[in-house]
């Protein structure tokens, strides 16, 4: 009995997808796929085209910075994001990040757009969610902490990294069949963990350091570039 005790406190939990798919599946609804996708009309993914095409060159590469979430614990430092910026520029010419988030969070993200306003464009509060749904589907890479535009990207069939903490991607990560990478350490703190007076002082956000998100991120850029 211990030993079947201890299997079922270790099976990881299951996605919050699991509860939707049965309440549909005990309504006598069929599903077949849980691919979960997002499909754009033309009118938005030319929209898109324009404003990328006025502001890069066919050869760039596009890459989608999504530095803050909806609570502050699953924010990954902003000077990491920093220097992923640094690193990739020295390894990659060519390089065009965009900066997205939502309008309360606008100042923090113009904070990151000022180290380098060359390659840097600041969409911070400033894009709705169908516009950022369409530039999403032109990036080559979204880098993203637990949240909406994580999942956004992913649904989109665009490229992803997700950085967790004190959530759990085991209930939260996204089940797009996309290409990407989810990096997560927490192994010392049950997750998830909703509280914001963290007795660790965050760790299982700042124990990820740039030079781990760095490999993921040549792993999914294209090649060609």
């Amino acid at each position: 009995y211990s030993v079947f005790f201890f299997l079922m406190i270790r099976r990881p939990p299951r996605s919050t997808l699991f509860p939707y798919t049965t309440l549909f599946r005990s309504m006598g609804v069929k599903i077949e796929n849980t691919n979960c996708q997002i499909y754009l009309d033309s009118t938005i993914k030319s929209w898109a085209n324009n404003f990328i095409r006025d502001i890069t060159t066919p050869d760039d590469t596009l890459i989608a910075l999504s530095p803050t979430t909806n609570w502050q614990p699953k924010n990954w430092p902003l000077n990491n994001f920093a220097q992923v910026i640094k690193i990739i520029n020295l390894g990659k010419k060519k390089i065009k990040f965009f900066l997205t988030g939502t309008h309360p969070h606008k100042n923090l993200i113009s904070l990151l757009s000022l180290r380098d306003k060359n390659n840097i464009v600041d969409l911070g509060g400033k894009t709705t969610i169908l516009q950022l749904s369409a530039l999403y589907e032109k990036m080559d890479l979204v880098i993203s902490g637990d949240s909406g535009p994580l999942h956004l990207a992913a649904s989109l069939n665009t490229p992803y990294i997700g950085i967790y903490g004190p959530t759990n991607p085991y209930l939260t990560a996204p089940r797009a069949q996309s290409k990407g990478k989810i990096i997560y350490h927490n192994n010392f703190c049950p997750t998830p963990c909703y509280s914001t007076e963290c007795g660790k002082d965050f760790r299982c956000m700042k124990v990820i350091t740039p030079i781990e998100v760095i490999p993921a991120v040549f792993d999914l850029l294209p090649e060609n570039r």
